[in-house]
């Protein structure tokens, strides 16, 4: 019977990948209400990566004086042969966006990593109060023990002085039980990372080299203090979770919630769809974990989604919101809510399903709300019917529930394609990467992804409904 389970993570994220251009074509269109184009914002190109600089850059963060930071998770250095890729070579790097007065932006590589102590791929990135920076890379390292080819990944902190910028590795993975291969940290008000690692932890015939682990790093001193909180399993006889995906979410108690693979075994699919887990802290310094949320667990058709593929955003309520990249009536992918109860349950509704076709489908990164309870996400696919490659979103709540608006669809050109994660600032502006697309150069023919801008996001959209 192992030898037939397909994790959701491994199987069903190619089966997406393989097949999201045609399912966003031939998807069937439902019905839903669509903003005019006379509502939605003009994207404005911030940066176009050029290879030397980054490629394939992630989600964003910004500090008080407006400026953006992100990391690019592949190429940067030219004359670094230890991470080569077919848009150059380079292990990624930390980049910094600084709006300049005469309204363009210029950018700024902060560090370049060299696949070494130091790491390779970085792959998510927070601030503090300060304008310290915290990341995390999913590889590289050089951790004795660690048996992943190219390292197991490391946390690393970039501090700004008169110097300049100061790069520390705060640690090295092991893959062990602090895990391996990091791809997502948050930051809490407190100063304590929380780092979602991805593998490594405990190895079974379910997990290969580990289920992955929630690993935790808090200022001690002058230095910091480290502690596993979770180590995910997974087996036939324990539907737990396993390799987790996404930035792990607070909730005003200090518990965690995040997604995962895992959960329910699926007699008719031989797969598990992934869960949405809680982590609460007990006396004796453990943390306990429930299963909030199965998906998919024995249906045919998925409608309540499946493959969580990143974290989770609350809203002022308590109730948490989230995308599937799979599931849905036509399987690209849901965006849900998960309602509270007394009894410590959780009750879950499917908010929109994407069709595909103008309307984006298969999202794949995390929500954010505005001030009057408006989501916005991405979706990696749809949109443009000449390239499908992705929009910008937009849910906005009504007494018949929540209506789809769609702010941009990427043309693969300059303005970008396959966008990641959002941010928005107090002004209503939303900004973000896309992985590829961009400008056509000679050291970046394959197109290294955008930073863009999508102004007065709120200002203009409801203006118009």
């Amino acid at each position: 019977m192992a030898s037939g389970r397909r994790s959701s993570q491994r199987f069903i994220r190619q089966f997406l990948i393989r097949s999201s251009r045609a399912a966003a074509v031939t998807a069937l269109t439902i019905s839903v209400w669509i903003a005019s184009a006379s509502a939605a914002p003009t994207e404005k190109l911030l940066h176009a990566f050029h290879a030397t600089d980054g490629a394939g850059p992630g989600a964003l963060v910004s500090d008080s004086a407006g400026n953006l930071y992100g990391v690019a998770g592949i190429a940067g250095d030219a004359s670094n042969s230890s991470c080569t890729y077919s848009v150059g070579t380079g292990c990624g790097t930390v980049f910094e966006l600084s709006p300049t007065s005469s309204g363009t932006w210029q950018t700024t590589v902060l560090y370049r990593f060299t696949g070494g102590t130091d790491g390779s791929g970085p792959a998510d990135l927070a601030i503090d109060a300060t304008g310290n920076l915290y990341g995390v890379a999913e590889q590289g390292g050089e951790a004795e023990g660690c048996v992943l080819p190219h390292g197991c990944g490391t946390i690393f902190n970039l501090t700004h002085g008169s110097a300049g910028w100061k790069f520390e590795v705060l640690h090295t993975f092991t893959g062990g039980t602090d895990g391996s291969a990091p791809g997502a940290l948050t930051l809490d008000s407190a100063g304590n990372l929380y780092i979602t690692a991805q593998s490594g932890g405990k190895t079974t015939p379910f997990c290969g080299i580990g289920c992955g682990t929630i690993f935790e790093l808090s200022p001690s001193g002058t230095g910091w203090s480290s502690r596993t909180l979770r180590i995910f399993d997974w087996s036939f006889t324990y539907y737990g979770a396993e390799n987790p995906v996404g930035r792990v979410t607070l909730d005003s108690a200090g518990n965690l919630y995040g997604a995962a693979g895992g959960g329910v075994y699926n007699d008719v699919w031989s797969a598990t769809f992934g869960v949405i887990y809680e982590l609460t802290p007990t006396a004796s310094g453990q943390w306990d974990q429930v299963i909030v949320h199965d998906f998919c667990p024995q249906s045919f058709v998925c409608t309540d989604g499946a493959v969580p593929e990143a974290g989770l955003t609350f809203d002022s309520n308590g109730n948490l919101f989230g995308t599937t990249a799979a599931g849905g009536f036509l399987s690209i992918g849901t965006v849900f809510e998960l309602t509270p109860a007394s009894d410590s349950t959780w009750t879950e509704n499917t908010v929109y399903t994407f069709s595909g076709g103008s309307t984006g489908g298969i999202p794949v990164s995390s929500l954010i709300f505005d001030g009057n309870g408006n989501l916005f996400g991405t979706t990696a696919i749809g949109g443009n019917e000449n390239c499908s490659c992705g929009v910008v979103f937009e849910l906005t709540p009504g007494s018949g529930g929540r209506t789809l608006s769609v702010l941009h669809s990427f043309s693969g050109a300059i303005d970008g394609a396959n966008p990641s994660g959002l941010l928005l600032d107090s002004l209503g502006n939303l900004y973000g990467t896309t992985v590829y697309g961009g400008i056509n150069t000679t050291t970046c023919p394959e197109l290294c992804g955008v930073v863009y801008e999508l102004p007065g996001v709120d200002e203009q959209v409801h203006r118009n409904l």
